[in-house]
């Protein structure tokens, strides 16, 4: 507990907010960087993302930075930043400007390396001939199946070395000494979509999946019953495989060799999690990014998957980047209130978009606001960085604690998605999903089935499932253990998911597979005999689920953490949030709905005044402990059976 109560009094500077410091907008100068820095550390701002928005050439509208990004003058400035950032108590990020950026490394590496070029699947009439430019693989019932070269090869080995050392290894050469005590770590945006074929694509498949794929390309473009579902499942699943043993282990490996973290947020679709989306630009979304030491997403994306990836692979930080294109008009109060949820959901690196270096006299930014001294809140900025500090030390402490697990169904996505299109059994398990687990975008909230139920949960990966063991009816994985696991559409399964899910049910596990079951014989056996329960959709698993003696039981959704025999419970006042966001009427389900006019207002009528809560495991006088004043103080409780009930005020 003295551990957990220095975090609270004395929050570390690690989790201070991590704003993107944009050097941008403007002549940059190493007197103004220092002036800004010192500004932003009175402000009890110690950590920042250097960022080009611009960095070669003019871009979306902007000037081009100026000096550019990585010239020699670029250099002297950052490595002054860190000499200064080392005087005054603060760490930096570099961005890699790999995934959203103009720098156009990976352009630059195939324009030296024609071979490291991205290979993407493409099929015409084979009476039409090869077009230009495309290298002939199959023809296959009258149909031509061609590749043509476009983007960069992730599936390279030799091409993500190339790419790394022009980033990676440049920062390397110029700050290495600042590795892991003045720089924190990197930042990686948007990373563009994994190919669809490669050079060697057909053999490194052959090798690893044990039969020749090419006389199953039909199956990218046609149904082709369960023999295509087998073929894409494999296919998609191995787009993740060879990006991950080229690209994202690698990136990791050479992180963690410099002490430093890795922080992402990539495209959309991927960020929310929706499991077609994410296997179509990514192959296997949750192994590689499982890679990530700080997994995350911005505002338009979802915190969930993220906290879950961090649980299963002992990732202590999980990245939110927020609140870009929200306008200048949010106060502190109305920031808190939005970051709140995402702090619920298991993010603990609050990344503010942005500080900028320049607004040119107020007209230019890049996606408003600047949360820095521009604003006339920069005065109590201090208390509110704080309380940021004190909440993500908190919920980094100990480990995460909860009964339901979802699978993520991820094999049932990969076998129903074609390159043109998906089956009808993919977008099932997608809308099951996301229902179950709902939506965080900032302007279009909508909480799902679990949050609705007051529930927490994580999301399980294939490998999570297979490498855990079971005991007393539960699901035990590196650091958690789940009484409940839940399957959204799960027609397709893994072979060893499947296996030990069979043996969670037979020890007292409770399975529930919500809408169609899944294909596996021995899990319908047990869905046939009622050793597992199936309901015909989401609104119906709080039936299922009603016997649940849940470790917390709460009207709205909490976040418990647990280091032996003590434990810290997250809860808000009111879930999601008070505030009330309108975006002049333009569909929410639009990914850019965020470019109309957004207007907010928030109304704490509907926050609670105090809450009854029921803990398990816990015993003992508990405390309310608040972020903002950094009080204390005991609060009506009373024993229970198997923990505590306490009445907390707001």
């Amino acid at each position: 507990m003295s551990t957990l109560l220095d975090r609270f009094t004395e929050p570390p500077r690690e989790f201070s907010p991590v704003p993107l410091w944009w050097w941008s907008g403007d002549t940059v100068t190493a007197e103004r960087l220092r002036r800004q820095l010192e500004r932003l550390a009175a402000g009890g701002v110690f950590n920042v993302v250097v960022m080009n928005v611009a960095p070669t050439s003019p871009l979306y509208g902007k000037d081009a930075d100026d000096p550019p990004f990585m010239s020699q003058a670029w250099w002297a400035l950052f490595e002054g930043v860190c000499r200064d950032a080392s005087e005054l108590g603060v760490r930096l990020w570099f961005y890699d400007q790999i995934g959203f950026s103009g720098a156009n490394f990976q352009g630059q590496v195939v324009q030296r390396h024609p071979e490291h070029a991205g290979r993407w699947l493409e099929r015409v009439d084979a009476a039409c001939g090869c077009p230009a430019g495309g290298a002939p693989i199959a023809t296959l019932d009258g149909t031509l199946y061609y590749a043509v070269e476009r983007g960069f090869d992730y599936y390279s080995a030799r091409a993500c070395e190339r790419l790394f050392d022009m980033v990676h290894g440049r920062f390397e050469a110029r700050v290495g000494e600042h590795f892991g005590s003045v720089i924190a770590g990197s930042f990686q945006d948007e990373l563009p979509n994994l190919p669809t074929w490669g050079p060697d694509f057909a053999a490194r498949f052959e090798a690893a999946a044990g039969y020749d794929p090419i006389p199953h390309l039909a199956a990218l473009g046609e149904d082709r019953g369960a023999a295509g579902e087998r073929f894409r499942g494999d296919y998609h699943r191995l787009r993740g495989a060879f990006a991950e043993a080229s690209f994202f282990k690698p990136l990791h490996e050479w992180h963690e060799r410099h002490g430093l973290l890795c922080g992402v947020d990539q495209q959309y679709g991927a960020r929310e999690g929706r499991p077609l989306d994410a296997t179509y630009i990514y192959g296997d979304y949750l192994r590689t990014h499982r890679w990530f030491s700080v997994p995350g997403s911005d505002h338009h994306g979802d915190a969930k998957i993220h906290s879950s990836l961090a649980h299963h692979y002992d990732r202590p930080r999980v990245w939110i980047e927020a609140f870009h294109t929200s306008g200048w008009g949010g106060t502190l109060e109305e920031t808190f209130d939005w970051l709140l949820p995402w702090l619920g959901a298991g993010a603990n690196l609050y990344n503010p978009h942005a500080t900028y270096y320049s607004t040119r006299s107020g007209w230019w930014e890049w996606a408003p606001p600047a949360t820095d001294w521009r604003q006339p809140y920069w005065r109590h900025y201090e208390h509110f960085a704080r309380a940021v500090a004190r909440l993500c030390a908190l919920l980094t402490w100990g480990r995460h604690s909860c009964d339901v697990a979802v699978l993520y169904p991820a094999a049932t996505a990969r076998a129903a998605l074609r390159l043109n299109g998906v089956g009808e059994a993919g977008e099932r398990a997608d809308r099951i999903y996301m229902d179950l687990v709902g939506r965080m975008k900032w302007f279009g909230v909508r909480p799902g089935v679990l949050n609705r139920l007051a529930l927490d949960f994580d999301v399980l990966d294939d490998d999570t499932v297979a490498g855990a063991t079971v005991d007393a009816g539960e699901l035990r994985t590196r650091d958690e253990s789940y009484s409940v696991v839940v399957l959204p559409g799960c027609e397709a399964l893994e072979a060893e998911t499947a296996r030990r899910l069979v043996e969670f049910v037979d020890a007292g596990g409770t399975l529930v597979a919500v809408g169609p079951v899944p294909a596996h014989a021995e899990l319908r056996a047990r869905l046939d005999s009622g050793a597992a329960q199936r309901v015909a959709d989401p609104e119906s698993l709080g039936d299922a689920l009603g016997g649940l003696a849940a470790e917390v039981r709460a009207p709205v959704p909490t976040l418990l953490r647990r280091d032996g025999d003590a434990a810290v419970l997250f809860g808000p006042a009111v879930y999601p949030r008070a505030t009330e966001i309108d975006i002049s009427g333009a569909d929410p389900d639009d990914w850019h709905a965020w470019v109309e006019d957004v207007s907010y207002r928030i109304d704490p009528a509907g926050n609670a005044r105090s809450m009854e809560l029921e803990i398990s495991g816990v015993s003992g006088a508990p405390e309310l402990w608040e972020p903002f004043s950094g009080a204390r103080r005991r609060v009506e409780y009373e024993p229970v059976a198997d923990g505590v009930r306490v009445r907390v005020p707001f």
